[in-house]
């Protein structure tokens, strides 16, 4: 058939692997294996991510949010709409 011995024996050897008659990890559990390592590597990734840009948001987002609510309520009686009185030519 022209294949070589060396080839023939390695694909018996992991067809062995594959059928669970041999110790080690089959091919698809090897895949999977692989896949889930990376996905693993891209999820501390991005947790390492969201853990240093957290400082940025954290305190900072209430200070904003008090200080939009605060001009909110001090600029709410001349604010019609969403349009201020007097930028409006109607």
């Amino acid at each position: 058939m022209g294949y070589g011995v060396e080839s023939v024996r390695s694909w018996v050897r992991q067809a062995d692997i594959d059928d669970g008659h041999s110790p080690v990890v089959s091919s698809e559990d090897s895949v999977r294996v692989k896949d889930l390592e990376q996905e693993v590597r891209e999820l501390k990734r991005a947790n390492e991510i969201l853990r240093r840009a957290a400082p940025f948001f954290g305190a900072d987002l209430d200070r904003q949010h008090r200080a939009v609510a605060a001009f909110i309520d001090a600029n709410r009686e001349d604010v019609v709409e969403g349009v201020a009185e007097g930028l409006c030519d109607e």
